[in-house]
């Protein structure tokens, strides 16, 4: 990071409100382990969406491009 935080900041974290940094943002970590949980688990990508949305959680669209796919399957 070149000391400024209007590069694009990945899902599950913010730019802290006071100084030039970025910090974990609890909520929407939460949701990124559930994420990766049920990915772990053989889930496709739009069953986790719907668990996830069935949940009340926002779904990180704008980031989808940055994940990686096996056909509809996520992988570590």
């Amino acid at each position: 990071m070149s000391g400024n935080t209007t590069e694009k900041i990945p899902y599950g974290f913010t730019s802290h409100e006071k100084y030039a940094v970025v910090v974990m943002d609890s909520e929407k970590m939460e949701a990124v382990k559930l994420m990766f949980s049920l990915c772990l688990d053989g889930m496709s990508l739009g069953q986790i969406k719907s668990v996830i949305e069935s949940q009340g959680i926002e779904y990180p669209a704008k980031y989808k491009s940055g994940w990686k796919t096996y056909g509809d399957r996520c992988f570590a």
